[in-house]
C-alpha cells in the first residue's frame, strides 16, 4: 500500500487526499490525523486557513469535499499552524 494508511477498513492515500483538498480556496495547508479512541479509528482533518478567508466556510467546504471525494466522515478543524515537518497523514494510533 506504500504511503496509504488503512482507516476503518478503507485505504487513505496521500495522493487521493491531495486531489480532493489541493486548490480549495482559503486552505493554506492541511493534514489528516488518524487516532484510535475506544478501539475505533477516528479520522480528523486539520486545515490552516488563509488570511482573510472565513474559517467556517473553509471547514464546511473541506468537510463536504472529504465526504464526497474520499467517502470518509471526519472531523475538520481550523488550526493556526501545522508543524513544518507535518506530512499529509499523521498516524497517532498506538497498537500496544
Amino acid at each position: 500500500s506504500g504511503a496509504a494508511i488503512k482507516v476503518r477498513g478503507m485505504f487513505l492515500h496521500p495522493r487521493q487526499a491531495a486531489v480532493v483538498l489541493d486548490g480549495i480556496p482559503g486552505v493554506a495547508r492541511w493534514r489528516f490525523v488518524v487516532d484510535r479512541v475506544d478501539h475505533r479509528d477516528e479520522l480528523a482533518c486539520e486545515v490552516v486557513v488563509r488570511e482573510g478567508a472565513s474559517a467556517e466556510a473553509v471547514v464546511a467546504e473541506v468537510t463536504d469535499r472529504v465526504r464526497a471525494g474520499l467517502r470518509f466522515a471526519c472531523t475538520v478543524s481550523a488550526v493556526a499552524a501545522l508543524p513544518d515537518d507535518a506530512g499529509p497523514i499523521a498516524d497517532r494510533r498506538d497498537w500496544s
